[in-house]
Parts: structure tokens; sequence; C-alpha cells
């Protein structure tokens, strides 16, 4: 994930331009705290006018990389641009100048969870399935719904549970809702908040409504779900749910709903 504290369209097209496959951008400064708390950003990004921002100070004090676009930079980048013939559009040349920039990313429990599913299911997840999993994980407020993946994917919700329906895969929504309860049991087991604050954090509003998520996905409370065991149990549940063979070869089928590049 990269947080992009820029003021430009322009930028943040470049922004977006560098990101990885796999990897959001988040632009809206007013969700910036939150991810800070219940994430880890590859890096901020930010352009001189906000270099003062407090959500800088935040990143900084969280460790995340600060990638500072000056005005100096970015004359630098439009020299480079018009040596070019013809020149390339500018947010793609922007953003591939951007990603020589960006520190690599670092491992995550994201990357640890993918790393076991895959030895679990034995065989590569889906490029389909990881391109989804990763951004709920890492940000499970952001997608609360399947319509909050229509930016990602570019279909409506109706086509895509279509798809779904076709290919004899379970519900989208049914892998969204234990994405989403697997980022819920890591923050209860890493974090030690209290079950309210992680609901609010991870945007379920309320402690009554988290808890009942959780037990119509799995049957458990959220204090149940701190038990050291539960990790490793719902990984053997959701493999047997979601990750059997078939399935995934069928996922493999929907590669194309995720370009490659922004």
């Amino acid at each position: 994930m990269i947080l992009a504290l820029v003021e430009s369209s322009l930028l943040r097209a470049a922004v977006e331009s560098s990101a990885r496959w796999d990897e959001d951008v988040v632009t809206d400064r007013s969700g910036m705290g939150r991810v800070l708390r219940v994430s880890s950003p590859r890096a901020l990004v930010v352009d001189d006018e906000h270099a003062l921002d407090s959500v800088v100070a935040e990143a900084r004090a969280a460790g995340v990389p600060i990638v500072r676009l000056g005005a100096a930079e970015i004359r630098r980048w439009e020299m480079r641009r018009r040596e070019r013939v013809p020149p390339p559009g500018r947010a793609r040349f922007y953003g591939a100048q951007l990603r020589r920039t960006l520190p690599e990313p670092q491992p995550s429990w994201v990357d640890r969870l993918l790393s076991t599913f895959t030895r679990a299911a034995g065989r590569t997840l889906p490029f389909s399935f990881r391109a989804v999993a990763r951004r709920v994980l890492e940000d499970p407020a952001r997608y609360t719904t399947l319509e909050g993946l229509v930016p990602v994917i570019r279909i409506s919700s109706p086509a895509l549970r279509a798809r779904f329906r076709r290919r004899d895969l379970p519900s989208p929504l049914e892998y969204l809702r234990w994405l989403r309860l697997l980022a819920v049991v890591h923050h209860l087991q890493v974090t030690g908040e209290s079950v309210s604050t992680t609901a609010v954090q991870l945007g379920f509003h309320s402690s009554g409504n988290l808890a009942r998520f959780t037990r119509s996905v799995c049957g458990r409370t959220p204090t149940a779900l701190r038990g050291a065991s539960a990790p490793a149990e719902l990984v053997v549940e959701v493999t047997d749910r979601l990750f059997r063979r078939e399935d995934l070869d069928r996922w493999d089928s929907l590669d194309r709903l995720f370009p490659r590049e922004a």
C-alpha cells in the first residue's frame, strides 16, 4: 500500500502508475491516520504543499518511509520526458521515475498468510485472488462491500457475482467476508486492543456489529478469536471452504479482470 498526500491529479495518477499490481494507493487524507494505525504502508509520497502536514509526522513515527516529490524533482522528470521522441505521457513517465525511488515492499503478515494458504492449497494462489486478498487484508475498512472492489476490478458487483456463478465458485461476498475476518483475527491477536477499538478501526463501527459479523462467518466471538489456536484453525477452515483445487483453477480464468499495470 502507498499513501499519496499530493495535490495535483497528475501526481496522483503518477503514484497510481508506480504501484504494484496488487497494491492499493490511498489518496484520501481523512483515512490516512486510520490506515497508519492498522496497516504498514510501503511509503508515504508527499508533495511540497503537504510537507508539514501532521500525517507526515504520523507516518514518520510509524516508521513509514517518506518520499518527497518536490518541484525540483518534477522539473528534472519533465526534462527527461521531453528528451524522448515522441515524449511519453506524463503520468506513466512520472510513475516510472517514481517507481525507482520507492522502497521495496517489506514482507508483512499478509505475505506470510498468503504463503501459508499457498502451502495449504498445494499450488500457487491465482493472480486474481492475490490482487483482491492483499487489498482487503491490508485495509478491511475500505472493502466492506463488493461495491468497494469496483474501482479495482472495473466491472459492477452484479457482473462480478454473475461471473462467479458461471464458474460455479462460492459467491465473491463469501470470499470478502472471510478475508475481512482474517484481518480481524490478526488485529485481535497482535495489537491487544479492545474489541470496540478493533471494530471502529476495521470498519465495523461497534463491538456489537463486529461480534455479529464474526459469529455469522465462523461461529465464534471476537474474544474467542484471540485464542492462540484460532489463526491455524481458521486457515484450515478457509482452505477447506474456499481453496479447493478446482475452485482455484476456476479463479485462474478471472485473471484478466485485474490489470497488472495501472
